[in-house]
């Protein structure tokens, strides 16, 4: 996740290519420590400690690192079950992908909204 508007429903995501095997591998190990519910899922990750905890995230960032250069962003509503919007990147926008989860504002960082051809709902 990239961006968001003030009351997360509407939350923009880039997305890159993994390996196909990657996905199934994510699942398998998740589904561990609780089963899969389809046709959404949304792991709860609540572990037994905090060792485990860093070994789970720990696996899925070693997933994750396999994954390709940022090829689009899509806008989704809240729980992804709709796509707003997409679009893709050319390689002089992927300057502007950030970690958000250490910033406190996204508005501060690259306008994904006007990149998409959305506006950004203020509340």
């Amino acid at each position: 996740m990239i961006d968001w508007d003030d009351n997360q429903d509407v939350r923009i995501h880039a997305f890159a290519p993994l390996p196909s095997k990657s996905f199934q591998q994510a699942v398998d190990m998740l589904s561990k420590y609780e089963p899969a519910k389809w046709p959404m899922w949304f792991p709860l990750r609540q572990y037994s400690s905090d060792q485990l905890y860093d070994q789970v995230q720990k696996q899925l960032d070693e997933i994750l690192g396999t994954a390709g250069t940022w090829t689009m962003v899509a806008a989704l509503s809240q729980w992804g079950e709709r796509i707003l919007a997409s679009r893709s990147l050319a390689e002089g926008d992927l300057k502007n992908i950030r970690d958000l989860s250490s910033l406190e504002d996204p508005i501060a960082t690259y306008d994904w909204f006007s990149f998409i051809g959305l506006v950004r709902r203020v509340s």
